[in-house]
């Protein structure tokens, strides 16, 4: 938290969900607010969730599953700043150099490596 100039101009994003790191999450947290930052979090919404300016609720789950939980809010938060500052949000598949040489079946068995990682 060394660079406070960058903190009171950019959102801060916490994600706070899982058990082990809950609460070194939340001291960052208030840290970053403790330096005027804009806090957005990702977590469940409990008491201890009011640090935060902008909740993104998500349920309480396994700590194995809640990658899966948190991914979901992020990548809507993503397309969302990105589509209102006027950015293309959609670049097709076919643009990128490996997508031409990949078929579904590819796709989905990297998708499932990814989850089983």
């Amino acid at each position: 938290m060394s660079h406070q100039p960058f903190i009171t101009e950019v959102p801060v994003v916490s994600i706070a969900v899982s058990a082990t790191v809950f609460d070194k999450v939340l001291s960052n947290a208030q840290e970053a607010k403790a330096r005027d930052a804009q806090l957005i979090g990702v977590a469940p919404d409990c008491p201890d969730a009011e640090l935060f300016d902008t909740l993104l609720p998500v349920p309480v789950v396994d700590e194995l599953l809640s990658p899966l939980l948190t991914v979901i809010p992020i990548q809507l938060l993503s397309y969302h700043i990105a589509a209102h500052r006027g950015l293309d949000v959609w670049i097709s598949p076919a643009t990128w150099p490996i997508a031409s040489q990949w078929n579904g079946h590819h796709w989905l068995l990297l998708c499932l490596l990814y989850l089983a990682v």
